[in-house]
Order: C-alpha cells, then sequence, then structure tokens
C-alpha cells in the first residue's frame, strides 16, 4: 500500500465521522494515526490511532444516536465485545457503517461492509452473516487475490432465514441448558452452507457451497449483490431449485 492509498483511507473514515449523520470530528479529540497502520483487510478498510483525549471522544459517541456500545451486561453485547480492544462502539444501521475501538494506548477505527446494529442494543444474524463473510472472514483466514479487488475466499452462510427472535427467545426460557444448546446448533446445522466465494466487490459476490449432509445435500451456486444502500439481491440455484430473495441486509 502506497502513502496515496494510505491518505485515501484516513480521508474517507474521517469525512464519513465529519458528516451527517454522525458530525463527529475525530481532529477534535487530538487523534494521531499510528504510522503505516492504514489497512485493508478483505473489503473493509480502516487504521489504528492514539487518541489524548480518549473520554471525550468515548462521551461524543456515547452521546450519539447514530452509535450503540458493544456492553458487556448484555449476552449479545458481550459476545460482540470479544473480539474488541478497550471499548466497541458501532455505528447503527443495514450497510456500509463504522467500528471504532476506543483504549488508552490504542484505538482502531474502520468501516464495515455490513453493519450488524438494528438500535440501540439490538443485533441481527443476517447483518452477521453478512459482516462474518465481507469482513471478518477475508481479515483471518486465507484468501487467494485476483486482482487489486477480487479474491477468492471461504464462505460460511444460511440457506434459509432464522429466526433470530425464537432463538434468543428459547435460550433465554426456563430449563437445562444443553437441550436449548443442542436445539439451537441443530436449527442452525439444518440451513447452513460452506464453500468458497468470489469477491467481486464491496457487497458483491459469486459462490459454490454445499448444504446438507448424506442425502439432504446439495451443492448450490449464488450471486448476491447490494442494491441501493441497504438491500441485497440474491440468486441461488441447484440442479432442481432455485430462489430469489430482494430484501434488507438483514
Amino acid at each position: 500500500m502506497d502513502e496515496e492509498e494510505r491518505a485515501l483511507i484516513v480521508s474517507e473514515i474521517k469525512t464519513m465521522m465529519r458528516t451527517s449523520p454522525i458530525n463527529i470530528d475525530l481532529d477534535r479529540f487530538d487523534i494521531k494515526v499510528k504510522p503505516n497502520s492504514e489497512y485493508k483487510k478483505g473489503t473493509h478498510i480502516g487504521f489504528k490511532f492514539q487518541c489524548k483525549n480518549p473520554d471525550g471522544l468515548t462521551n461524543a459517541l456515547l452521546g450519539s444516536q447514530e452509535f450503540n456500545l458493544d456492553s458487556t451486561s448484555t449476552v449479545l453485547g458481550w459476545f460482540m465485545q470479544l473480539a474488541t480492544h478497550g471499548v466497541g462502539f458501532r455505528q447503527i444501521g443495514r450497510a456500509r457503517s463504522i467500528h471504532i475501538e476506543i483504549d488508552e494506548q490504542d484505538c482502531d477505527i474502520h468501516i464495515d461492509t455490513h453493519g450488524i446494529v438494528a438500535g440501540l442494543g439490538v443485533y441481527y444474524f443476517k447483518g452477521m452473516e453478512g459482516h462474518l463473510n465481507w469482513d471478518l472472514i477475508p481479515s483471518y483466514f486465507p484468501t487467494l487475490h485476483l486482482g487489486r479487488n477480487s479474491f477468492l475466499g471461504l464462505y460460511v452462510g444460511l440457506t434459509d432465514s432464522l429466526d433470530e427472535e425464537s432463538v434468543l427467545e428459547g435460550l433465554a426460557t426456563h430449563g437445562p441448558v444443553l437441550p436449548k444448546l443442542s436445539k439451537a446448533t441443530l436449527d442452525l446445522l439444518s440451513r447452513a452452507e460452506v464453500g468458497v466465494q468470489l469477491y467481486i466487490g464491496e457487497a458483491t459476490g459469486l459462490r459454490a457451497t454445499v448444504s446438507g449432509l448424506g442425502d439432504e445435500a446439495k451443492i448450490w451456486g449464488s450471486f448476491e449483490t447490494r442494491i441501493g444502500r441497504d438491500a441485497n439481491l440474491r440468486l441461488s440455484a441447484t440442479s432442481n431449485e432455485a430462489k430469489l430473495t430482494l430484501g434488507g441486509s438483514w
């Protein structure tokens, strides 16, 4: 990555923070971008920085209607906080969204291609599926780069939508924990698909996946892309079945 690319990453993120609807100027909090810390992992971009006024930045984010704190007081908040250094804030929204990690020694800010927060303290599995495949897997697993913005990587998803509210309610009901976890796991496995995806854009990919086990196994070919700001178009097909889905990112 050359200096021009690094500067563009910093400029894009600062501009996104400074303009509506966020309206938070990072430079007000005496931030200093760490040398050569700018990155592009998979399809998301970011940089690390030091902040002389972390309390001020934290309070600005807490007072914003655009950000959700990954609070450890909730199960999902605790889960989202696991990979976060310090205190984590995620922008509320379905599509491109800011994720900030504030720590006294080292801070990080990046743009996730798929938002996972619908409202204060409200997370959605569909957003997590997109975030997993477009942001996390390309960041932490090996990928085969085929050009400047194209690469081949692992894909893990669901062939059918999951009623996340019923899953969470089932886990929260009184009773032995193991049977509840077993049922939730079986629900996920029955819908799971695993394979490879050719990433050809921020939210666009071609993939080949397998779902089901044994005689129930199916091989899928799929194409997915984003239409507008937060709607996804997905076409999936097997030898005897085809699905066309048009809807929100979650």
